[in-house]
Order: structure tokens, then C-alpha cells, then sequence
């Protein structure tokens, strides 16, 4: 059973870091999204056999895009296979945020810890995502 396609707003920086990850690793979005979730969601505690996490988290999830006064005006619909797309309800329920912005974060932390295990790739080098995902871990 799949589950229904995704939609989320994003600005035009986002859709631009997003196509040049999409280009330079030959991934279709959904799966670079999968993958990315898939992790984050991991880092937190979740897994498919983990059903809820006792505890809160202590502070808010660092990995919120910020949006300042940029306007999220484009849309991008991705699919997600069922296992993923319950890793992300739990683990956004869970930091409590939105699932477009736990998805753009979670892009665009995997992208930066890519680059930083792959340093001698000058095409991933090559990727630019938001500059607070560059300057924190």
C-alpha cells in the first residue's frame, strides 16, 4: 500500500539547493528525501519497531530551515514509501514541527554530513544548502 504523495512549500534558495543535490548525486527527490528522513528520524530514537519514545526532547530540533523573510512560494510533491512516511508522522510529532519543514531540514542536514564524509568529492563539494546547515552540527 503506498502512501499518499507529500506536498511542501519551499523557497526559491531550497529549490535551488534541493535540484543541485538532485543533480549532482543522480537521485530522484523522493529517495534523496527517504534517505534524509530515514536518518534523521533514526537520530532521534525512531525506528519501525520503536512505536513512541518515552521522553520528550529537552530543545527544540536544530535543524528547522529558517525561513526569515523569504516567501515559500513553490510546491514539490514526494513520494514516500510507507515505513518512511511513519518515521516522519512519529518524529515530527515527536520534535513538534511540520513535516515540510522536518523534511527540508533533514535534506539538508544529510547533504552537509555527505559533503563532510566525502571531502575529496569535488562534486559534492560542489553542493550548497542553507548557510546554518553548513556552520552547525
Amino acid at each position: 500500500m503506498a502512501s499518499p504523495p507529500k506536498t511542501i512549500r519551499v523557497t526559491p534558495e531550497e529549490d535551488r539547493c534541493l535540484r543541485k543535490a538532485r543533480q549532482v548525486l543522480d537521485l530522484p527527490l523522493s529517495q534523496l528525501v527517504q534517505a534524509a528522513v530515514t536518518e534523521a528520524a533514526h537520530k532521534l530514537g525512531f525506528f519501525a519497531d520503536v512505536p513512541e519514545l518515552a521522553t520528550k526532547p529537552k530543545r527544540p530540533w536544530p535543524d528547522i530551515p529558517s525561513r526569515r523573510e523569504e516567501s515559500a512560494t513553490k510546491r514539490i510533491s514526494i513520494s514516500l514509501d510507507p515505513i518512511t512516511t511513519d518515521l516522519l508522522e512519529r518524529a515530527t510529532a515527536h520534535v513538534e514541527v511540520g513535516e515540510s519543514l522536518f523534511i527540508l531540514g533533514a535534506t539538508f542536514r544529510f547533504v552537509v554530513n555527505l559533503k563532510g564524509a566525502h571531502p575529496d568529492n569535488r562534486k559534492l563539494q560542489s553542493l550548497i544548502v542553507p548557510q546554518k546547515y553548513e556552520s552547525t552540527e
